[in-house]
């Protein structure tokens, strides 16, 4: 996970995925999925489309695309942008609607939750043996040689 945060700083690495497609009469429906690696971030985005049907085939496919950094649009300013995250939707029509959904999470909050369990543990564990070692009860650490 660290070598990813500290590549998403020279390198966009973007998973993209189109998925569910669905044809109707008049309309089709098509779904757009994207997982990014970049700026120490992570970014997931779904665009989902519906318009009118066209002679135009979309299959389910996914691509991944690996380039080097080129400048991301300022975020507007909040507390939570500049911690990293960034959550963005809106809908728009012409022909058709989209939708579009983008979620941004840094790596360091990433890292963090990742990390939790793992000192949960080790920290119950740790006090287990302690516990053990000093012949106390491993429930309630009362003594038992009173």
């Amino acid at each position: 996970m660290l070598l990813l945060w500290a590549r998403s700083y020279w390198r966009l690495d973007n998973i993209h995925c189109v998925g569910p497609v669905s044809y109707g009469t008049s309309t089709f429906h098509r779904r757009f999925y994207d997982l990014e690696s970049t700026g120490g971030a992570i970014w997931f985005s779904v665009d989902d489309e519906v318009s009118r049907a066209s002679s135009e085939k979309c299959d389910r496919s996914i691509e991944f695309l690996s380039a080097p950094i080129s400048g991301r649009s300022p975020d507007p300013e909040s507390i939570w942008n500049h911690l990293g995250f960034y959550c963005f939707a809106d809908v728009a029509g012409l022909s058709g609607y989209v939708y579009v959904l983008v979620i941004r999470c840094p790596y360091w909050f990433v890292c963090a939750l990742a990390g939790v369990v793992p000192s949960w543990w080790f920290i119950r564990k740790r006090r287990d043996r302690r516990r053990q070692r000093l012949g106390l009860c491993p429930t309630c650490a009362y003594t038992y040689s009173a």
